[in-house]
């Protein structure tokens, strides 16, 4: 009986033992669990922040494995190519875009994979048949060892900027090369102030930008600055016809426009511009001359007629 009781309260101890292991290891169990839906949450609430950020900045972000497929692409990106996230993620840029541009892309996202550098890049693209210019950064998504594992991109659309720029290139083109001086001083009106741009007509007919200066400041008498000035304020084209004698002796006739300028925000700028009519004065007095000249020989026709 001694044996058996002993043995039985070893048993007791034995199950009691493994009653308690189970318990800690049940706790262990919840607690670790626990700390797993933790760590879901955490990832959601991570996951949602990047979406919401993404989604939300101004700019296309997108990511790629190194094959090229989209592993991410935010709401820009995705409306600019006329796609449903489902319809981009896991495709390429050749699935979108022309095979000049998705080999150009390719290029630029290889050099960066091999050099593991950012690299920026102005990429033209045509999406839903208009030419789009984007500013992109293209950089390396490395792993612990350095390792390159993905591509991510920031583009940002500069279409507008880069019209802009063409634009105004062209007006800078063709006003260059007008035959009529063109010039661009600050504004308010400010005769001492230097001018900010003076075209070739301009600097051919009155010398460097300082003469041209001193040109328009001759002209301008303190009751012209005031007529000037509110005609500028109200928004009008202040016009008159200006006389200049050039270096032969000879004087030409210039019609004269004073015209206020939006550079963008509140600056402002005040442009003048000269159209040399020397020209069309000349043939407007010669004509004035042989038309009197014929109404003088009517005149003694008529008087000869008119004689007994």
């Amino acid at each position: 009986m001694t044996d058996r009781g002993a043995d039985d309260d070893a048993l007791r101890a034995e199950c009691a033992a493994l009653r308690g292991e189970r318990a800690r290891l049940e706790a262990r169990i919840a607690a670790l669990e626990a700390q797993l839906a933790s760590s879901r949450d955490e990832a959601d609430r991570s996951h949602r922040l990047v979406v919401n950020i993404t989604d939300n900045a101004p700019s296309v972000i997108y990511v790629k494995d190194l094959a090229g497929r989209f592993l991410l692409s935010n709401k820009l990106h995705t409306e600019f190519l006329g796609r449903t996230p489902g319809e981009v993620l896991g495709r390429q840029e050749g699935d979108f875009l022309s095979p000049d541009e998705a080999a150009e892309i390719a290029a630029v996202t290889e050099r960066v994979v091999a050099t593991r550098a950012i690299e920026v890049h102005e990429f033209r693209l045509t999406l839903d048949g208009t030419p789009h210019w984007f500013l992109e950064q293209v950089f390396p998504l490395v792993d612990d060892r350095g390792e390159p594992f993905a591509v991510g991109g920031i583009s940002t659309d500069v279409t507008r900027r880069k019209l802009a720029e063409d634009e105004a290139t062209l007006f800078r083109v063709l006003i260059e090369r007008s035959p009529d001086p063109v010039c661009v001083a600050p504004y308010p009106l400010d005769l001492d102030a230097p001018l900010t741009y003076a075209n070739a007509a301009a600097t051919a007919a009155f010398g460097d930008e300082s003469q041209v200066r001193a040109w328009l400041a001759e002209r301008l008498s303190a009751r012209a600055q005031a007529r000037v000035e509110a005609a500028l304020a109200g928004g009008q084209v202040w016009r008159a016809e200006w006389t200049r004698d050039d270096p032969s002796g000879e004087a030409r006739s210039f019609d004269v426009s004073v015209f206020v300028v939006e550079k963008g925000g509140d600056e402002r700028a005040l442009a003048w511009m000269l159209r040399d009519v020397s020209e069309a004065r000349r043939h407007t007095q010669e004509r004035e001359r042989l038309q009197e000249s014929v109404i003088n020989a009517q005149e003694r026709v008529l008087a000869e007629l008119s004689a007994p």
